[in-house]
Order: C-alpha cells, then sequence, then structure tokens
C-alpha cells in the first residue's frame, strides 16, 4: 500500500465519525464544524467535533503543492478540554500530527516527520454557528531521516508555536 493511500484511509478513519456526531441535533449548539487554521505560513482545515460538553476533537488536513518540488500532506487530530465552552472559553490540549513529503524529484525520497504537542489556548463564541481561537504550542517534533522539515535530519527537536483559527459551526 502506498504511503498516499495510508494517508486517505486516515483521513477517511477520522471523517466518518464526524458525520456520525453531526446526526445527533440534542445537542444545544452545532456539534460540527469547519476550521480554517492558520499557523505561520502553514494553512490547515479542520472539521472540530463536540463529543461532550467540553471536549472537541478536530481531525486537520493541509496540503501544498510546489511546482518542480512535489506535494507536501499534513494529517492530524487535536483535541480540546474547554474550562466552560461558552463566550470566551480557555482550554488545554493535545495534537498528533503527521507531515508527509512527496518530491517529484526522483532523487529525494519520500518522508514522513511526526509532531506530537500540547496546546493552551481560548475561543470566543461570537455566536452559537461562529468563533474565532489563538492557541500556543509545545511540540516534540520527530523527523525522518531524509527530513530538513524541523532543522534536525533524524532527529527530534522540542519547539513553540502559534495558531489562529475560525470556525464555522453548522
Amino acid at each position: 500500500m502506498s504511503r498516499l493511500s495510508l494517508v486517505a484511509l486516515l483521513l477517511l478513519a477520522f471523517l466518518i465519525p464526524a458525520t456520525v456526531f453531526a446526526q445527533d441535533t440534542d445537542h444545544e449548539r452545532p456539534r460540527l464544524g469547519l476550521s480554517g487554521i492558520v499557523q505561520g505560513a502553514d494553512l490547515a482545515v479542520g472539521l472540530p467535533v463536540w463529543v461532550g460538553p467540553t471536549l472537541k476533537l478536530e481531525p486537520l488536513v493541509a496540503v501544498s503543492y510546489g511546482s518542480d518540488i512535489g506535494t507536501d500532506l499534513g494529517v492530524g487530530l487535536v483535541a480540546r478540554s474547554y474550562f466552560s465552552p461558552k463566550g470566551t472559553a480557555g482550554y488545554v490540549g493535545a495534537r498528533l500530527v503527521g507531515f508527509f513529503a512527496f518530491p517529484d524529484s526522483g532523487e529525494l525520497e519520500d518522508t514522513g516527520d511526526f509532531l506530537i504537542g500540547a496546546v493552551l489556548g481560548g475561543e470566543h463564541f461570537l455566536h452559537k454557528q461562529f468563533s474565532l481561537g489563538v492557541e500556543a504550542q509545545l511540540n516534540l517534533a520527530i523527523s525522518a531521516d531524509q527530513s530538513a522539515r524541523f532543522g534536525n535530519p533524524g532527529g527530534s527537536v522540542v519547539n513553540t508555536g502559534t495558531a489562529v483559527y475560525a470556525t464555522f459551526y453548522f
């Protein structure tokens, strides 16, 4: 099975639970959303799903392509536990993201890097169907032998990051 097929299967595994939870309409706010996430120069799309009154899981995917360079794919999951999900809500959470590079050049190898992190942030619910958020991250990045993504090929490094996002719930 190719790496791209494996990533596609993982993405489907994240999306299927989202559609199941979206069918339950007894919740006071919408359970499923669509997020746009900006982290530095990277853009991602998330599908946040409320799985409890204060717990949200968000599968996310990011794809970029550079001509004569190749395709870069990021697939991940963020779990956020809210202190009180009303108005402006603080949260703590965890994230796991896999980054996969598929170069166009036959001289370079496909690489896979992984990131495990803790998040601390806040989300402001402007309306039950729209919110804005910001989070700080502390991450452990694990690089493939041929990867220069985190500046430490074949090793691991601790880094920090921030992200901002907007979510529409439906």
